[in-house]
């Protein structure tokens, strides 16, 4: 009888869920901040009505600028990004933050 509750425990015990890792709160995080019109452009080819060098015009950095920087921003010690929107803006509207429509 004891070994069938030893079997028994030996079988549970196996069978026991691994650990699920604890979601990460955003707060612990050290974030790093990207305009992301401003910060590379990454992909000539979307620019569209990009004006370098007019600062309150768009600029042309893209999601792509931002991908390809991801190690340097991790080399920062920056466990996470803040991007500005990915949205059509109003004309002038280079920080992302007047969606158009």
């Amino acid at each position: 009888m004891i070994r069938v509750l030893l079997a028994a425990i030996v079988v549970v015990a196996a069978c026991a869920p691994a650990s699920v890792p604890q979601a990460r709160d955003w707060r612990d995080e050290t974030m790093y901040f990207v305009m992301t019109d401003r910060f590379k452009n990454g992909d000539p080819k979307n620019d569209g009505d990009a004006v370098a060098g007019k600062a309150d015009w768009w600029q042309g950095g893209d999601l792509q600028g931002v991908i390809d920087e991801l190690p340097y921003i991790k080399g920062l010690g920056m466990t996470a990004i803040w991007i500005t929107p990915i949205t059509e803006q109003t004309r002038g509207g280079y920080h992302g933050y007047w969606t158009k429509d």
